[in-house]
Order: C-alpha cells, then sequence, then structure tokens
C-alpha cells in the first residue's frame, strides 16, 4: 500500500482523469492511483489546490504563482 492523500473534493476533481472517475466510479475506499509516486502527486495536489476555486479569477499573484511553481519544481525526481 502506498502513501494515502486526503484532498478537499473541489481539490481532487480539478484533474480531468480524476473527475472522471469521482463522477463515473464509487470512490468510498479512496481512488488508487498505483502508476502514480507520491512526490509527483503531491506537486500535483499543491497545483490544484492554489487553483481549486472554480470561479477564481486567474490574477496577477496568481500568474506570478505560475510561474515560479512550473519554473521551480519541473523537476521532482
Amino acid at each position: 500500500m502506498g502513501v494515502k492523500f486526503e484532498v478537499d473534493k473541489i481539490v481532487a476533481m480539478k484533474p480531468e482523469m480524476i473527475n472522471d472517475i469521482i463522477e463515473h466510479c464509487c470512490i468510498d475506499g479512496g481512488i488508487p492511483l498505483p502508476l502514480v509516486n507520491s512526490k509527483t502527486l503531491s506537486k500535483v495536489i499543491q497545483y490544484c489546490k492554489e487553483h481549486a476555486e472554480v470561479f477564481k479569477p486567474i490574477d496577477d499573484d496568481l500568474n506570478v504563482w505560475n510561474q515560479h511553481f512550473i519554473y521551480l519544481e519541473n523537476k521532482i525526481n
């Protein structure tokens, strides 16, 4: 068994693949992602949390955050 992450539903639904699983499957026991390592998933969750508000306008602060995140976090080794 791997690492478990608990996230709000709105955060979990940001990635399209996970959104499809949530909408079409029973997820009472969680969503297994055996091919995703925990370090990568942690970064995906971090990004999704920052963008979780569906109608949040993309302002200058968020654009700066995106640029910093992508530039500095592109090496997940």
